[in-house]
């Protein structure tokens, strides 16, 4: 017999308060045994699913390496027609990633986020490119650059860079594609770094490019109703 939401967060609730009883009386393993029991239980009434793939496209920069690359493989696997942005395409690693996908689908597309030229000449491949019937459901804004160092001994020029790659091509990539995402009201998706909320004076760098990104944008899903996680 189902079980319905109502009924886990009944038990959950119980659970809490019989542990906060619990604690009251220094019982702290009854306690510890209570609250997890409450937690688990509790978190049954989440609802949980999955976007579907069907004829969605989507367009990720940075994929040469690390997030980008892996989320690349991770979503064509799902099924999706993914264009994965590559500073070298030419480079071992774009070709790992062809040779990785498992509907063969998966589109290499030369971008460099600080060139306008380049972006533009992605988006123009993107457009002509994506099959009849299918959507840009999403672009994912993942090209990204690191440095660390006290902000004392760090040069201009490497302020300007992180700000060129980190703020500016988020911008730029966002800008020439928000039409097509536009035309089918879908979403736009940007990655920041946990440096930003963690900042100390020697990620000044990190933190200040990627906070002016936080300020600016948000995450969303204008179309979609209920839970939309891709596992």
């Amino acid at each position: 017999m189902a079980v319905g939401k109502s009924t886990y967060i009944s038990f959950m609730i119980v659970c809490l308060i019989l542990g906060y009883c619990c604690f009251i009386a220094t019982e702290y393993i009854a306690t510890v045994v209570l609250i997890s029991t409450g937690i688990y239980v509790g978190s049954k009434a989440i609802p949980r699913g999955s976007v579907s793939s069907k004829n969605k496209a989507v367009f990720i920069t940075g994929c040469d390496t690390g997030f980008g690359h892996n989320l690349a493989l991770r979503l064509d696997q799902l099924g999706y027609l993914v264009y994965a942005g590559c500073l070298h395409p030419e480079n071992k690693n774009a070709r790992i990633l062809q040779t990785s996908s498992k509907s063969k689908k998966l589109t290499i597309v030369a971008c460099d986020v600080t060139s306008d030229e380049s972006v533009l000449a992605a988006k123009e491949k993107v457009q002509k490119s994506l099959p009849s019937g299918f959507i840009l459901w999403a672009i994912v804004n993942n090209a990204g650059i690191w440095s660390y160092s006290e902000i004392e001994i760090v040069s201009l020029e490497a302020f300007k860079r992180l700000a060129e790659v980190n703020v500016y091509g988020t911008v730029r990539i966002t800008k020439a594609f928000l039409p097509m995402l536009r035309r089918y009201k879908e979403q736009t998706i940007r990655r920041t770094l946990t440096e930003n909320e963690l900042s100390k004076i020697w990620e000044s760098l990190v933190s200040t490019n990627h906070g002016k990104i936080d300020e600016k944008t948000n995450f969303s899903r204008p179309n979609d109703r209920g839970d939309n996680s891709i596992e």
